[in-house]
């Protein structure tokens, strides 16, 4: 009985998170997107780095740029003041070239994100140092994971694809911005 019940739920899930692919969206694994609860004035921190440090904010640039300052990133000059956290780390665990933690808060019944931790690592997974493009791809879609898209996309074309596939886009989909503006409203 067990089993059965284990087997029910993950084909009900797993066609859940197929139906949203159908949608033309990515939102989350969630059964609801988060959002920022003050898009425009999102903060952003960027860890001090001799390390390419522009490549960041190029980043968060494209992403603002996008979505017509429907969403505006301020930086601040301390993690303590900011909504979201952006780093260079030497390496990731596993295959990982980027990852994103996310805090959630609950308002009167809905949640927002609270809190977004960005890591990019500088070599990839065989230990050979990231290329300028591969860090900027990376950049592009860890932030795209802290402004609310919490799932990857099938699309090899959109920057929110689960991989760092060479070949993936260095620029945001029409479906990149188009998730965004759907989870905002916008």
């Amino acid at each position: 009985m067990k089993r059965l019940l284990l087997l029910l739920f993950v084909l009900i899930f797993s066609t859940q998170v197929f139906a949203r692919e159908d949608f033309r969206t990515y939102y989350s694994t969630l059964d609801y997107p988060a959002v920022w609860i003050n898009p425009k004035n999102i903060k952003v921190y960027i860890y001090p780095d001799e390390y390419k440090e522009q490549i960041l904010r190029n980043a968060f640039n494209t992403w603002d740029g996008a979505l017509r300052s429907n969403l505006d990133f301020k930086y601040v000059d301390e993690p303590s003041k900011a909504d979201i956290t952006i780093k260079y780390v030497k390496k990731l665990d596993g295959r990982n070239a980027g990852e994103t933690k996310t805090g959630h808060v609950k308002l009167q019944g809905k949640v927002y994100l609270g809190r977004a931790d960005i890591s990019i690592a500088k070599t990839n997974y065989i230990g050979f140092t990231c290329t300028d493009l591969e860090l900027l791809k990376t950049a592009l879609h860890e932030i795209g994971h802290a402004i609310g898209i919490l799932g990857h996309s099938k699309n090899i074309t959109d920057i929110m694809y689960y991989s760092t596939a060479s070949h993936r886009q260095s620029t945001l989909s029409d479906k990149d911005i188009e998730t965004v503006n759907k989870i905002y409203g916008f």
